[in-house]
């Protein structure tokens, strides 16, 4: 009976050690996914500005080259013999 005693002890202390691993083991990826999940959104936030930035850079070539820029649509060129709008008034 004794002898059966600490074998269910010694069985107990097995299980115990393993459970205590597990629970380590399963901290230790929690945190692994945090840092992870983290380090992502950093990487999306870095991407999404970056490609803000190109559009936003592409967009005002894009204008300089169409002439929209300086404002130069504001004031249409003059036309000999023919009056604008600005001139009537």
């Amino acid at each position: 009976m004794i002898l059966e005693m600490e074998s269910l002890e010694k069985s107990v202390a097995q299980v115990n050690d393993q459970i205590h691993w597990v629970d380590e083991l399963t901290s230790q990826k929690e945190q692994d996914y945090r840092n992870v999940k983290e380090q992502h959104a950093k990487d999306i936030a870095k991407l999404t500005k970056n490609a803000r930035k190109s559009k936003a850079k592409r967009s005002s070539h894009a204008m300089v080259g169409a002439g929209y820029a300086d404002d130069s649509y504001m004031n249409p060129p003059s036309v000999p013999g023919v009056s604008s709008v600005r001139d009537s008034q």
